[in-house]
């Protein structure tokens, strides 16, 4: 038995005075390429991390989740009750109200359970950890009431509903799936009710590390719904379509080309980032399955190139502590390898590929403008979610 499920399990008990039924590792996930093109039915691919949350569990007698963690404030809800709360947005509570919610709209089991939860995760840098939370507590729900007879899609669904609802937060379903699926996933979200889900070897040599620059973006929650909004606007206004996933990519430049219509510049860039992106994930995983190093990275880096230049979503307010900062030093290093906005952007982490003979160099630099506590190494994660009976 691990440390650290010896002090969940002592640290449950000390808190709960009954022993803890169940234990479950919940991972974050790493967005390899595909920026904000989930939330338009795009392409993606995502990977299921070495960094999540652990937790202990077990049921009680009513409807009420109580929850303590051991860097957040407690939790203490009664999820009979599921109408969504303005006060409650944002927060824990949120996320646990609308996966319970999605489970009984949908005919699944709920109760009430008590749960002390480790947390790994730094939040604010695009590991998704509200999507890992939501996921914990639809697992936790699948387990003790479901006989774990869930299917993991419907998880996944509980909790981008759940993100999207209660929470208030627009996410795809990128998040959830890379959580949910092991190893290294290519996503086609077209049907989003039945999206392609298809794992995709890693077996290049390089290592991954995040780069945290400093700002969260916690508040960046209405510059993505910029992104998401000029999309869906440009599809609405120009082909009455609800978003770009229906729109061709021939059919936009054709409208681009028309001398008659008067679209932003900017607004264009934004709009072709899209398509670009979505051709940079094919052209990714191609490379994956052929172990093509050069041309993973080439579309790494012209993915970073493009969410700097076309998307614009790598710096909001203080350029010292932005993403385009630590992209332009990860670029003066990194000769062969390759550096991009890590989720969301506009504050947050970076992703970088390194090679190992750049390792060195790269550590050095890095280490010396953010320190080392915020230049860590990831791991793509071949198991996924662990669950463990602990009776």
């Amino acid at each position: 038995m691990s440390e650290n499920l010896i002090l969940l399990k002592e640290t449950f008990r000390r808190y709960f005075n009954v022993e803890a039924t169940n234990y479950f590792f919940i991972p974050s996930r790493l967005e390899i390429i595909g920026n904000h093109t989930d939330h338009q039915r795009g392409l993606c691919l995502v990977a299921n991390s070495s960094i999540g949350l652990e937790a202990v569990v077990s049921k009680n007698s009513d409807t009420i989740v109580h929850l303590f963690s051991k860097d957040h404030d407690e939790v203490l809800i009664d999820i009979a009750g599921f109408t969504i709360r303005e006060n409650e947005v944002l927060t824990s509570a949120a996320l646990i109200r609308g996966v319970a919610s999605y489970f009984l709209q949908n005919n699944y089991k709920i109760g009430g359970f008590n749960a002390y939860l480790l947390s790994h995760i730094p939040p604010g840098i695009g590991l998704s950890s509200s999507a890992a939370f939501s996921l914990f507590v639809a697992n936790t729900l699948n387990y003790l009431f479901n006989d774990n007879k869930i299917a993991p899609f419907e998880l996944v669904k509980a909790a981008r509903y759940s993100e999207n609802h209660y929470f208030k937060k627009a996410s795809g379903l990128l998040d959830q799936i890379g959580i949910t699926y092991k190893g290294v996933n290519y996503i086609d979200l077209k049907d989003e009710n039945s999206p392609i889900i298809e794992k995709v070897p890693f077996n290049l040599p390089l290592d991954i590390y995040l780069v945290d620059t400093g700002s969260h973006h916690l508040d960046s929650t209405h510059l993505y719904e910029s992104i998401r909004h000029d999309y869906v606007s440009f599809a609405k206004k120009y082909f009455k379509a609800q978003d770009l996933g229906a729109i061709s990519e021939g059919d936009v430049h054709h409208l681009f080309a028309n001398p008659h219509q008067k679209i932003a510049f900017n607004l264009q860039k934004r709009i072709q980032h899209y398509y670009d992106e979505n051709n940079r994930v094919r052209l990714s995983k191609m490379a994956l399955e052929r172990d093509d190093l050069e041309t993973f990275l080439m579309n790494i880096n012209f993915s970073g190139l493009s969410s700097s230049q076309n998307l614009k979503n790598t710096q909001s307010g203080n350029y010292k502590t932005s993403p385009e900062r630590a992209l332009q030093l990860a670029r003066k290093v990194l000769k062969k390898g390759a550096c991009r906005v890590h989720g969301g952007g506009f504050q947050g982490a970076i992703i970088c590929f390194v090679p190992h003979e750049e390792k060195e160099v790269f550590l050095e630099k890095m280490n010396d403008v953010y320190g080392k506590k915020r230049v860590f190494k990831v791991f793509i994660n071949e198991e996924g979610i662990k669950h463990r009976c602990l009776t």
